[in-house]
């Protein structure tokens, strides 16, 4: 319990989806617009109101005020824990409408039917992107793609120090053989201490080679938008072997590791994947 209270509320300046969701935005217009509906489906509803689901849908609602990350939980928990309430609002209006209350068998008839159409037809027009989601060139995803890919062709078996934003795309891709220092999972995983001196190391501050000088470091890729790329350039010792225009694969000077992935031709894909299905 105390570990699920600290990790939950524990700052995270360094990532996006744990910044309050802007109101003045589009998803902060989704999530005034759930509000609403769940305020309005309340207060028109003639069903019991249960204590445990509204305060349930509560917390679900403030949520997404500390992080945008819980808008889509707060999406999946309103037709759930007030769907009781929808189907009574629903009914309500449509009494009002019409001079025959219909039954609340044909009601609740009407409104399974018509959820079942809508989520046929939103299955249907996602299904061709089932199997590939396809990384589009108008967002492309900065992953290094090339650059695992020559990883995991050279078949080398290393401890990578990573850029934080790739550690489980490198992970999909390249496990067992290869171990990463770091990756999206933060405290669930690594120490406070260990991911301290990731941050170090990534901004070039105080001891910022503590990272992989502490831990056994065969190979470092990362991205070339932060001061550690240049760093690692002038760190003696090290050589670049591999760079695109945003990622940067570094080596000890003679290490096996190397010797291996020069032996190993550069696989002819696109840098970040575009047109390439993720992950």
């Amino acid at each position: 319990p105390v570990f699920l209270f600290r990790t939950a509320t524990v700052p995270r300046l360094d990532i996006v989806g744990w910044f309050p969701t802007p109101i003045l935005s589009f998803m902060g217009g989704v999530y005034m617009a759930l509000v609403v509906a769940g305020g309005w489906a309340i207060y028109r509803s003639e069903a019991p109101k249960r204590v445990a689901p509204l305060l349930a849908w509560t917390a679900l609602a403030v949520l997404p005020l500390s992080a945008v990350r819980h808008l889509p939980l707060f999406a999946i928990g309103l037709p759930i824990l007030l769907a009781p309430h929808f189907a009574s609002a629903a009914g309500s209006i449509v009494s009002d409408s019409s001079p025959t209350r219909p039954s609340s068998g044909r009601l609740q008839g009407t409104l399974t039917a018509t959820a079942i159409v809508v989520g046929a037809v939103m299955l249907l027009s996602a299904a061709p992107r089932v199997r590939c989601v396809e990384i589009a060139e108008a967002r492309p995803i900065r992953y290094p793609v090339r650059a695992v890919a020559w990883l995991q062709q050279s078949g080398v078996e290393a401890n990578l120090a990573i850029y934080f934003d790739w550690g489980e795309y490198a992970l999909w891709h390249l496990a067992p053989g290869i171990k990463i220092s770091m990756d999206g999972r933060r405290e669930t995983v690594y120490p406070d201490s260990v991911y301290d001196e990731y941050l170090r190391f990534q901004n070039g501050v105080g001891e910022w080679d503590e990272h992989i000088e502490r831990h056994p470091t065969d190979l470092v890729l990362f991205t070339r938008d932060r001061p550690a790329y240049n760093l690692m350039r002038l760190k003696p010792g090290w050589e670049l072997l591999y760079e695109d225009d945003a990622a940067a694969l570094f080596a000890p000077l003679g290490s096996n590791a190397s010797a291996r992935l020069r032996a190993t031709p550069i696989p002819d894909v696109e840098e970040h994947g575009i047109g390439y299905c993720a992950p």
